[in-house]
């Protein structure tokens, strides 16, 4: 049992549009690789805050920790360019981390790789209407 993630108003500011569930073309998977990861969370209405105590190993990897809860579900990830791994995860479990952005919306919001790429390119379509 997933969670569903048909279209559905989140707090009255975001929806995730119908896009064709078709195979995307190579340049809209790049292009939904692109968006921000806080544009597609804050699109999702996922709660997410940056730790702001938090050092990393090696500064010069910028390395940064944040806090995110969607649906029900809470994640400590700790995102380094676009690696990411998941820290409330044992860590001698495998699939708690991942290296890209639809793998990441995947992890968080539990759906497959045509759905995520979906979420990503309407956040990235909903932020150039929010900019107008």
């Amino acid at each position: 049992s997933g969670i569903d993630l048909n279209p559905v108003v989140v707090f009255g500011i975001c929806c995730f549009g119908i896009w064709p569930v078709d195979n995307f073309s190579k340049e809209q998977i790049a292009e939904a690789r692109d968006v921000p990861l806080l544009v597609v969370l804050r699109h999702m209405g996922a709660y997410f805050k940056q730790d702001p105590d938090y050092v990393p190993l090696d500064a010069s990897r910028k390395s940064y920790r944040m806090q995110v809860s969607f649906n029900g579900l809470d994640f400590r990830l700790v995102v380094t360019g676009v690696k990411w791994v998941d820290e409330l995860v044992d860590m001698h479990l495998p699939n708690r981390g991942g290296g890209g952005a639809i793998d990441l919306v995947k992890y968080i919001a539990r759906v497959g790789f045509l759905r995520a790429v979906e979420i990503r390119l309407d956040a990235k379509n909903m932020a150039k209407r929010e900019k107008l």
